[in-house]
């Protein structure tokens, strides 16, 4: 990741930059990583179960994925399906 002589110039800056103060500096650039990390899983958390929420309402429930067959069709059921189907008509032609 990181060899070693980009550590040291990296730590020589933050004591030259923060001096007696880099204790401080570096416990609060570690709650500041510790908060954005508890906030990054809360997001995560709370996009799995939006996701989670759409999945379940996406999928058909039992009752409503039940066929029945045409034997199975009475005669009020046809009645409706014929009535509720498009009527085909041709086209008029103009002469």
């Amino acid at each position: 990741m990181f060899s070693f002589g980009e550590i040291f110039v990296f730590g020589l800056l933050a004591v030259l930059l923060f001096g007696k103060q880099l204790p401080q500096v570096g416990k609060q650039f570690g709650k500041t990583v510790a908060q954005l990390k508890r906030s990054y899983d809360a997001f995560q958390r709370e996009v799995h179960s939006v996701m989670s929420e759409v999945t379940d309402m996406s999928e058909p429930t039992p009752s409503s994925t039940q066929r029945r067959t045409d034997a199975s069709l009475d005669s009020d059921d046809v009645d409706r399906m014929e009535s509720m189907a498009p009527k085909f008509e041709p086209p008029k032609h103009d002469s």
